[in-house]
């Protein structure tokens, strides 16, 4: 996915799909993204104008309004190489209970450890990466409802013991 950003007319900037299908800033703007995390690694996603009402708009601020916690969005034209190896750390530290903005610094960290070419640690490469928003880490709910079941079971279980003891007094 590509992200491009129209400088003269904000809401014409979008994504672009690799099927040449294109998702517009006021598309965005009108959508229910209500998630914890949106990690927008396209080029220019934190780019901005101003409107004529003095509004900033910009594809992350558009994941924000439309009731997405936090965003991953980039400042410049991030190359592609390099965004991949930061995601992929990036993924791990969040999937170890990191907070975003720590598996974020991490995966920069990492990248700069990792990376053998002089030229490549250049700010450029990495430092393109921002963290707007809430920064807690992202909690696995896809497993909640096995908790809920096995709490909702334990109390079932515990209420027949309690009745099975007050009939035996």
């Amino acid at each position: 996915m590509h992200a491009s950003v129209d400088k003269d007319k904000p809401g014409l900037s979008h994504f672009m799909f690799s099927n040449e299908e294109k998702l517009f800033l006021e598309e965005l703007y009108a959508l229910k993204i209500p998630t914890d995390l949106a990690v927008l690694s396209a080029c220019n996603t934190a780019v901005g104008n101003e409107d004529s009402s003095l509004n900033i708009n910009s594809l992350h601020r558009a994941f924000n309004y439309a009731g997405t916690k936090a965003t991953i969005a980039s400042l410049w034209e991030v190359p592609d190489e390099s965004t991949s190896q930061i995601m992929i750390s990036f993924y791990e530290y969040l999937k170890e209970g990191e907070n975003k903005y720590s598996a974020l610094q991490k995966a920069k960290i990492d990248y700069l450890k990792n990376t053998k070419v002089e030229k490549l640690k250049h700010p450029y490469y990495w430092a393109g990466f921002v963290l707007y928003g809430d920064d807690s880490p992202v909690v696995d709910s896809s497993n909640s409802w096995i908790w809920f079941l096995v709490g909702f079971a334990f109390i079932v279980v515990f209420m027949i013991l309690l009745q099975k003891n007050r009939k035996a007094k």
